[in-house]
């Protein structure tokens, strides 16, 4: 499997011209001992950890067919984001809360059956795969609604060791027969895009920003470490403009080891595909010669849209 670069624009900073005049070839890059010991940091999920959040997307299919909001609840974490199939978003467990109440108004479940497919992810970081089906009885005239759909989980291990969910998109089967495995070549080619959008030394400008921004899905989501949220094209495109006028140190600097650390293709769906692996962001700040280096899980959901591009869905990273 081939390694895939990508930069995030978090962190603009500003180098002096002696940096500036180094080539990309004398840059710093992180070791291979570093990205062991980051390996060995952010493994990926134990059979202990697949255990438990199979029981937790157990658990909660069991409180659906209660009508127990708050057992629903109690497996998600306070900033959790349902992205619905039309890409709409409920975020936090208030707005969710007010969604279950609402439908439990007009019936229950009769069936809640969740297959988990896929538990993958690095660190404190999991995105699960399942398949749904449920029936919903109409209190009002018995009538049964079938449904099926296919789920993506992302799911945050908390310092407390308890894994919580931090997202859930679904979308229904008919939407979603098939698998990316065709499109690999595409999805590579879009996180490509997003890594290089700026080159070491170049300034940031507004074209970089709309390059970069334009990876991303009109109703994108960006979680940020602490699980605070930036919703939508237009605050990623504000947060990162505020960087203008910066220069970036090495945007090289974001790797991902291969191996497990990065899948795509093969796990998700037709329009779905999920990614994940452990970031490298190396850069000088301000007025100091001193090489700050981070290296930390993330995951991401894409999503294939009308034109037949491949962009960003959701997007998560993790720093200790």
């Amino acid at each position: 499997m081939k390694s895939v670069n990508v930069i995030l624009l978090t962190a603009m900073v500003i180098i002096s011209s002696a940096m500036l005049a180094q080539t990309k070839g004398e840059m710093p890059f992180t070791s291979s001992a570093d990205l062991a010991k980051a390996k060995l940091k952010y493994p990926p999920p134990s059979d202990k950890d697949k255990r438990e959040i199979k029981n937790i997307i157990s658990a909660t299919s069991a409180a659906y067919l209660k009508s127990d909001v708050d057992a629903i609840l109690a497996y998600h974490s306070d900033q959790s984001i349902e992205l619905y199939p039309n890409q709409m978003i409920n975020a936090g467990t208030g707005n969710i809360r007010n969604r279950l109440k609402e439908q439990f108004k007009y019936g229950s479940f009769t069936m809640m059956d969740r297959t988990v497919e896929s538990i993958e992810g690095t660190g404190p970081i999991a995105l699960a795969l399942s398949k749904t089906k449920s029936a919903f009885k109409s209190s009002s005239d018995g009538e049964i609604y079938e449904d099926n759909v296919y789920d993506v989980f992302l799911f945050r291990k908390r310092e407390d060791g308890q894994w919580k969910i931090l997202g859930h998109h679904w979308l229904s089967d008919e939407a979603a027969s098939g698998q990316p495995s065709d499109d690999s070549v595409s999805i590579r080619q879009a996180i490509d895009k997003w890594s290089f959008c700026i080159k070491p030394g170049e300034v940031l400008s507004q074209e970089h920003v709309e390059n970069y921004v334009g990876n991303y899905s009109a109703q994108a989501v960006e979680i940020l470490p602490n699980q605070w949220s930036n919703i939508g094209i237009a605050n990623i495109r504000l947060r990162n403009t505020g960087a203008i006028g910066m220069t970036w140190a090495q945007c090289t600097g974001y790797t991902f080891d291969i191996n497990f650390f990065v899948t795509i293709g093969a796990k998700g769906f037709s329009r779905r595909a999920v990614a994940w692996g452990i970031g490298d962001h190396s850069n000088y700040p301000k007025g100091s010669d001193k090489l700050s280096q981070y290296l930390f899980p993330w995951a991401m959901i894409l999503t294939k849209e009308k034109d037949g591009q491949w962009r960003i869905l959701m997007y998560h990273f993790y720093l200790d």
